[in-house]
């Protein structure tokens, strides 16, 4: 039992501590929200996907040599998620698999952009 606690107080720790980043695709353009850069100290990301498309998106979660992280499909107009644990140094970044599109790199400016 007292593993169990601790697990379940080590797992809320580090989601008190993690960086979110928010990815929203609709029809003619996608909208990207990056965390401010003081949650980049944090050991893990989470990346949510609203898929606001008629169809599934098919997404990837790389890291600067191409190793995949994690996949996910998000059916249409749905929520969607991607936790990882981060490497200190390494960057990441989304890639769109369906619809295809240029990757997203996962920084920390603190803005939103949208992407045409």
């Amino acid at each position: 039992m007292k593993i169990f606690l601790l697990f379940q107080l080590y797992f809320y720790s580090q989601a008190l501590v993690a960086s979110e980043f928010s990815l929203s695709f609709y029809p003619d353009k996608s909208v990207v929200k990056y965390p401010s850069s003081d949650k980049k100290k944090g050991k893990v990301a989470i990346v949510v996907f609203d898929n606001k498309l008629m169809s599934n998106l098919v997404i990837q979660v790389v890291d600067e040599n191409g190793s995949i992280i994690s996949n996910l499909v998000v059916g249409s107009n749905r929520l969607g998620s991607i936790n990882f644990e981060k490497n200190k140094g390494s960057q990441y970044f989304v890639v769109p698999l369906q619809p295809a599109a240029e990757k997203i790199p996962l920084v920390y400016t603190g803005r939103q952009i949208e992407i045409p």
